[in-house]
């Protein structure tokens, strides 16, 4: 509670305030990606190594967002870490064997009845065969 004698609080500048930001940020992604990293550092012939690549990359350009005063680029930020955080997730779920993603290429017939096969998205594919 503060009291009469409290003296006032002294407001943070935008560096302190981005500096703690991005500290918390980093603390957030290390207490739930970290021990997996520590894991499969190693691997480089799957997803696993790009799972350990996509962490070192968050964690390296959230250090360099402590210099960044741009909110414009911080929102940006932001939601390119949810997507690697969201793709690290799906990595984790599948090496544990709690997906059902396949490996295989998935057929699908469009609505003129052509046959095309899946890539990654369903905005890549490859024509007819």
């Amino acid at each position: 509670m503060v009291g009469a004698n409290t003296p006032p609080r002294k407001r943070e500048g935008w560096r302190q305030k981005q500096n703690r930001y991005m500290n918390l940020s980093i603390r957030v992604i290390e207490n739930e990606f970290k021990e997996t990293y520590d894991k499969w550092v190693n691997v480089h012939t799957d997803d696993r190594g790009t799972f350990c690549r996509q962490y070192e990359i968050i964690i390296e350009e959230t250090e360099n967002m402590k210099q960044v005063k741009s909110n414009f680029i911080q929102v940006a930020f932001d939601d390119a870490v949810h997507d690697y955080k969201e793709s690290m997730r799906e990595t984790i779920t599948f090496f544990k064997g709690e997906t059902t993603r396949t490996l295989e290429p998935v057929e699908w017939v469009d609505d003129e009845g052509v046959n095309h096969i899946y890539v990654s998205e369903p905005r890549y594919y490859q024509g007819a065969f």
